[in-house]
């Protein structure tokens, strides 16, 4: 099932076209990233259905785990990456599509009439939001839309602070036939630190070699807003959660301070 959710606030608009921009070439990119779906699936048998996924992108998550019979909601904000989502699971055998519901929708503030027993946010999607305001009204709405004994999944990176800024990167393999048969094309990126707001700004350069030698360059914009420890867990808590679990990497390990992720794993308080 497929529903469009209008959301209308200030800046959904700039938000939807950021990642609007990521659509076309999202799955080609992240192909290879399948570390972190074993520690979603886990959960989401664990707290059994439904499940909802908030930023579920083009469903590289999200089908797995309607594979395995789970019910669950997609929302994103991006109506160019629902459609890529659409696409896939049109591949997908019956029981699975009947699984899945997907909405076009703003993680800051949602509606969707109905409890959940896990509720995750993958893939460093909860960093974009930049505000106080805008971090409180996503967990609010968390919160409301989370069972009472359900999880709160939230995952992220582990701030390196000491890495170079300003140096352009290798984002990895060089994609194949991309845009077009024939094609090659390289995403490179480089980052700089505003350290007294706790922002990572990151411009990308994908940059498309065509067949001929022509060469053809989009950059993309990206700002997240990292976060400490145990500024994020009284961030939670402020929301009427509790951290109960907290990893450093996708295998579960414990976090450390050199951890590349932090893994929040959080239950409602309940009054």
């Amino acid at each position: 099932m497929q529903v469009k959710l209008k959301v209308y606030t200030p800046i959904q608009n700039l938000m939807k076209n950021e990642f609007d921009a990521y659509a076309d070439f999202y799955d080609k990119w992240n192909e290879n990233f399948i570390s972190d779906i074993p520690l979603w699936l886990e959960y989401a048998r664990k707290c059994g259905s439904p499940v909802l996924e908030l930023c579920c992108g083009t469903g590289r998550i999200l089908l797995p785990i309607a594979r395995e019979g789970i019910e669950i909601t997609g929302l994103d904000v991006s109506e160019k990456m629902l459609d890529k989502a659409r696409e896939k699971l049109n591949q997908e055998p019956e029981e699975a599509k009947k699984k899945v519901t997907l909405f076009q929708g703003d993680m800051r503030n949602f509606h969707l009439k109905k409890e959940f027993n896990f509720i995750f946010i993958p893939f460093n999607s909860f960093l974009v939001l930049l505000s106080t305001e805008e971090q409180n009204n996503c967990l609010r709405s968390a919160y409301k839309h989370l069972s009472s004994q359900g999880r709160l999944a939230i995952s992220m990176f582990n701030a390196d602070l000491s890495r170079a800024e300003g140096v352009l990167r290798s984002e990895g393999d060089i994609l194949e036939d991309y845009p077009q048969e024939g094609d090659t094309t390289e995403i490179f990126s480089y980052q700089f630190f505003d350290k007294p707001k706790q922002i990572i700004k990151v411009r990308f350069f994908v940059d498309s070699t065509k067949a001929g030698g022509e060469l053809f360059r989009k950059t993309i914009d990206l700002k997240m807003r990292y976060f400490f420890q145990d500024e994020f867990e009284k961030i939670l808590s402020s929301n009427g959660f509790e951290t109960v679990e907290l990893f450093g990497n996708y295998d579960k390990a414990p976090f450390k301070e050199d951890s590349p992720f932090m893994i929040f794993v959080a239950k409602k308080v309940l009054s």
